[in-house]
Parts: C-alpha cells; structure tokens; sequence
C-alpha cells in the first residue's frame, strides 16, 4: 500500500473513531480504533528498521 494512502486511511479511520465517540457509540469508536491501529501497525511492519548510530557514522564515510 503506498504510504500517502495509508497516511489517508489511518486519518479517516481516527476521524471517524473520534466522531463515533462523540456520537455515543463507544463500540463502533472502539472498532474504528482497533483498525487504524491494526494499518499503523502494517504499515510499521514494511519499515526498514533505523540505523543505528555506528551505522549511519558508517554509511556517511565518517567511521569504517
């Protein structure tokens, strides 16, 4: 999934969680939540992990 549609969805979804919240629907706020963390935690998934600080030293020439 590109990441711009995914940014679009998990916002929706947190919208639409909070708007059910507001609305008196505390199950359907509660679902629309458990989804939008469900797709950040995919999307999390995909990432690369982050160099760590050796790595990155090393990845700009700075540290062999």
């Amino acid at each position: 999934m590109p990441a711009d549609l995914a940014r679009d969805v998990l916002v929706h979804l947190r919208a639409l969680a909070h708007l059910s919240a507001a609305e008196g629907a505390p199950v359907s706020a509660a679902r629309f939540t458990h989804l939008a963390d469900q797709l950040e935690a995919a999307v999390r998934r995909d990432l690369p992990r982050p160099l760590t600080r050796e790595e990155l030293l090393e990845e700009v020439g700075l540290r062999r």
